[in-house]
């Protein structure tokens, strides 16, 4: 049993020599972030699962390229695993053709709506609104609204500047708080102001 989570440092140390309580403790500690993570980017929670999985087999397998003096940001293991399960993510789906839309709830509001309606519904109707935005926007929104990512952080894993986050964030809001206003399920939800 895994008592205390190691450090980035111990775990990539772990990991370079071949330490299982290492491994173990990878998958505990991102896991779970990384199956959010890569249904932000469209994975039905199956799909997210294996991907995790297999992302941290190609971390694994490939710790010794990870190298903390190239990285960047506050989190730089952490960067660099999510960004091994966004390429990795990305090329299935290449190969398959086979996008599926988001699913779950997120973890704020960032619409202002009240949620005291039925979350079936109002889950799919997000689920609808978010799959009409561009790539680039509903992964801003999904990471920072349901991953609790700073926007620096997401910029980091995307490869763009902040200020493109930023404005990414915008659109994707405005859009979606146009488009959920006229959905019936958010009529009685939906700040009219």
């Amino acid at each position: 049993m895994v008592d205390e989570i190691m450090s980035d440092d111990a775990l990539v140390e772990g990991l370079r020599r071949g330490n299982s309580q290492a491994h173990a403790q990878l998958w505990q500690k991102y896991g779970d972030h990384l199956i959010r993570f890569l249904q932000s980017l469209g994975a039905d929670p199956d799909d997210a699962a294996d991907a995790a999985t297999d992302s941290v087999a190609r971390a694994v397998e490939k710790i010794d390229q990870f190298d903390p003096q190239k990285a960047k940001g506050q989190s730089p293991f952490r960067n660099w695993l999510f960004t091994i399960a966004r390429h990795l993510w990305h090329d299935q789906q290449r190969k398959q053709k086979n996008v599926t839309c988001l699913g779950e709830e997120f973890s704020n509001n960032p619409f202002g709506i009240s949620m005291d309606g039925p979350p079936i519904a109002i889950v799919e109707a997000l689920n609808s609104a978010l799959s009409t935005l561009p790539d680039n926007q509903r992964q801003t929104i999904t990471m920072h609204f349901y991953e609790d990512l700073p926007l620096s952080q997401i910029a980091q894993l995307m490869g763009v500047p902040e200020g493109t986050v930023r404005q990414w964030k915008k659109r994707a809001l405005a859009a979606l708080k146009s488009t959920l206003q006229d959905m019936p399920v958010f009529s009685d939800f939906v700040d009219h102001k």
